[in-house]
Order: structure tokens, then sequence, then C-alpha cells
């Protein structure tokens, strides 16, 4: 399939009732992501936004084609994009302040938004993120922006012929965004992670953060890297602060055929000084190690 290519779509049942639609393959010249006026080409390196100061734009050079879409999510441990938030405009540019809040949870009912402190951030300082930025033809966008009555399809756009639903197209790129914020919490820094795991020494740099003023205080995130026991690791690690006592974990998949994700979790008392030792957890909770971590 290429751009500008029309395709179409016939659907035949047993009783002899035929739906059919066409869509026209949309195309873009680059799809493009900015954050303080440096742009990558999606697909391509990692972008780096302070969440605290920074917008970022999603820019779309359309060939052909009528809406742009936004997903950005937080991969878990699988992979998969935990509550992304989605946006699409009938423009060829959407822009995001680095601190508005996912307002979009409260429309769907996911989310208490009694007060703008109750709906938690788009963009969380600490975090990798997945940044998706697709271009709708007019089918797939007439469906995205119409709602329906299940029993009459009354605001339904329907570009269907002999049924309902939607025979639309899409193309799409994905970027990694590296999501930082300002370092105002004596709490938040970098920490130097150093110990015995599993019978396999290990190095961590951890690149701490603690949530953003006006929200929860005691939540954290990391950026991890370094060695760890199956080998190099580069992820974000969630937890949060217990008093002085500091929790998160983070995921590394074991290496061959396997599909199962190790769970570590780090648990250890800060505030002794500028290092503390801490224990690590497996999934089942036992202890496999110890470290020192040194801010």
């Amino acid at each position: 399939m290429r751009t500008g290519d029309t395709l179409l779509l016939t659907v035949e049942t047993v009783q002899g009732e035929i739906v059919s639609g066409t869509t026209e393959i949309p195309g873009a010249d680059a799809m493009l992501l900015s954050v303080a006026g440096e742009a990558v080409t999606v697909p391509g390196p990692t972008i780096t936004m302070n969440r605290d100061n920074d917008t970022l734009v999603a820019e779309v050079i359309v060939t052909t084609g009528r809406a742009v879409q936004l997903e950005v999510g937080s991969p878990d441990s699988l992979g998969l994009l935990k509550r992304p938030f989605a946006m699409f405009v009938d423009s060829t540019a959407i822009t995001l302040p680095g601190d508005l809040p996912n307002f979009l949870l409260g429309i769907l009912g996911e989310e208490d938004t009694s007060s703008v402190e109750d709906v938690e951030p788009i963009f969380t300082a600490g975090r990798y993120y997945s940044a998706t930025v697709a271009l709708f033809d007019d089918r797939y966008f007439d469906y995205a922006r119409s709602g329906n009555v299940p029993l009459s399809g009354r605001g339904f756009i329907n570009n269907l012929t002999g049924g309902m639903g939607v025979f639309g197209s899409l193309v799409a790129a994905s970027n990694r965004l590296k999501v930082v914020g300002d370092v105002d919490d004596e709490r938040e820094g970098l920490y130097s992670v150093v110990g015995d795991v599993e019978s396999t020494s290990v190095d961590l740099d951890l690149e701490l953060y603690v949530s953003a003023a006006g929200e929860d205080s005691t939540s954290l995130s990391a950026f991890v890297q370094g060695d760890w026991v199956f080998g190099p690791i580069e992820t974000s690690a969630q937890g949060a602060f217990n008093g002085r006592t500091i929790e998160f974990v983070f995921y590394q998949s074991p290496p061959g055929p396997e599909t199962s994700i190790a769970a570590y979790l780090l648990v250890g008392n800060v505030g002794s000084g500028e290092t503390f030792a801490a224990d690590v957890f497996d999934r089942d909770l036992a202890v496999v190690g110890s470290v020192t971590v040194t801010m």
C-alpha cells in the first residue's frame, strides 16, 4: 500500500447482504516532535523534555490526509502503554505543555476530577514515554470525532454502504521521550547503587525525581541505567517515600526465549547520611541481595 492508494472493502454475509466502503491511504513527507525548538524526525533519537518548563509539539508535513493524532504513554514491564493520553486535531500540529493534567481521564469517567489537583499529569519526571504521531484519512477522522447512540446511530458519521462502522486508514510512527524536571526537592538527584544481587555484582546510576509541587509528594520516579543481574539495563522505575524509607520497583528481562519479567524491589532508609544500605527483593518478596546507595 502506498500514499494515495484507494482501497475497497466488500463484505458479503451468508444471507447475501453486502457492506462496502473505501479509504485512501494518507501520507506524510515528515512527522516531527520538537521540544524547546529542537526537532527530531519520527522515528529518531530519544528526545528529552523538562515537564516543568518545556512544551511538546507534534507536527506532520502532510502529503494527503485529514487529521493528526498524538498519543503518549509510559510503557509498563510488558511494553504496553499504561493509560495513554491520546488527542487528535483537524490541523497539522498538536501542542502539549509539559505540566498539563490528563483531563481526558475525567471526560472518560476513569478518574475523579472535582479539582485540578485530583487529576494526574500527562507527564511525570523520571519516566520514559512512547510518543506516537498519526495521520488519519477522512473516514477514520469522521469515526473518531463522532459519537453514537446505540439504538438510532444518531451522531455517528457513517461512511459505509449497507452497514455501520468504520473502514479507514492511518499512518503512524513512534519515538521515545525522556521526561525530566527541575530539581527542587532535597530527595531528588543522582544516586549510585552498588552491591551484590543474586550472586552478581551490580552497578547502577539512578536519576530520581519526586512528583511536582501540588502533586503527590510521596511518589517518585527514577531513570535506571547500568549493569544489573542479566546485564546492561536502561529503564525507569516507580516507587514512593514512606517517611524516610524509599521503595521502588523496576523490571529486567532475562536473556533467552523466556518471556518472564524479573521484578526487583529496592528498600532503604534515606536520611542517615549521603550513603545508606538497601535490601533487594524479587517478585515473591524474597531477599535476593543488598546494595549500598550513595547520593
